[in-house]
């Protein structure tokens, strides 16, 4: 279920609980080295003018920046990882 707030949008009941459950986490630099930040910045993002920042020393992303003229655009083209590649590489990292 997901709860709208002014401000926030809060998914619930969607963590783990009990006394045995950890919730698994990946930081934001495990996300831009899965591909993930581009894929969320080029397919959503970019096209509303905004882009997702991160601090590669903490892996915290504070903001989503905006665009003086509406539009993002990467300098160079890569390929984007395909979600069968990042469901693989979690797996072999251990995170499912």
């Amino acid at each position: 279920m997901v709860e709208r707030h002014p401000h926030k949008v809060m998914v619930v009941g969607s963590t783990p609980t009990g006394p045995t459950m950890k919730q698994k986490e990946i930081d934001w630099n495990k996300m831009s080295e899965l591909g993930l930040i581009r894929r969320i910045n080029t397919e959503i993002l970019h096209k509303l003018g905004l882009a997702m920042s991160r601090n590669p020393d903490t892996g915290i992303s504070e903001k989503v920046l905006v665009s003086d003229d509406g539009e993002w655009e990467y300098a160079e083209k890569k390929d984007v990882v395909t979600d069968e590649e990042i469901r693989k590489i979690l797996k072999d990292q251990g995170f499912y």
